[in-house]
Parts: C-alpha cells; sequence; structure tokens
C-alpha cells in the first residue's frame, strides 16, 4: 500500500475507481493439524468446497481423506482410538459433540 499511498500523495486530484485497492479473496489452504494418539497426522485442509482431513502415517504416507464435517472454529478436534471429537453448532446455536470413527479400508 506504501507505494499506492505515495503516489496519491503526489498527485492528490488523482480520483480512482475504487478508491483503494481491492483485496482479493483468500483463506488459509490449512485450518488445523493434530496429532492423534497412534502418532498420526491430522490436517484439516481447505479444498473447494470447505474443508477435508487427511490423515498421514508416521512416514508420511496419506491413509486417508474425507469430508471435514462443520465446527465450531474456536474449539479445536480432538482425535484418540480412531475417534474424532468436534463440537458443533446446530441450526439453533446450540453446541453439541459430534463424534466420527475413522475407519480403515481393507
Amino acid at each position: 500500500m506504501r507505494p499506492y499511498q505515495e503516489l496519491r500523495e503526489r498527485f492528490p486530484g488523482v480520483q480512482c475507481d475504487p478508491a483503494v485497492p481491492l483485496r482479493p479473496r483468500c483463506r488459509a489452504a490449512l485450518r488445523h493439524l493434530l496429532f492423534d494418539d497412534a502418532g498420526r497426522l491430522w490436517v484439516e485442509a481447505a479444498v473447494e468446497a470447505g474443508f477435508e482431513w487427511e490423515v498421514f502415517d508416521a512416514q508420511g504416507r496419506l491413509l486417508g481423506s474425507a469430508k471435514a464435517p462443520s465446527r465450531a472454529p474456536r474449539i479445536p478436534p480432538y482425535v484418540r482410538n480412531g475417534y474424532q471429537y468436534q463440537v458443533e453448532v446446530d441450526d439453533m446455536g446450540v453446541e453439541h459433540v459430534g463424534v466420527y470413527h475413522l475407519a480403515e479400508q481393507p
């Protein structure tokens, strides 16, 4: 913004549309990272349709991925014994704990 502000100071009569540069839409590539009790890394990654969980073993191999259910962003999820626990908010604003099981595929 500094070069833009300096240009505006040098040429005070210049009018721009829009008056200030627009900030491009963006979001973080990752929303959360955590390790479970088995040493697996859980990555809550941004995808086009929201977020998904990607699970990696200790050697960094992708074990699987799944669409991430909507959750309250201020409370981090927790994983233990293959179950993910997260706080969710229903349509009436009531918080509850959602529990999801990590099923390994044969």
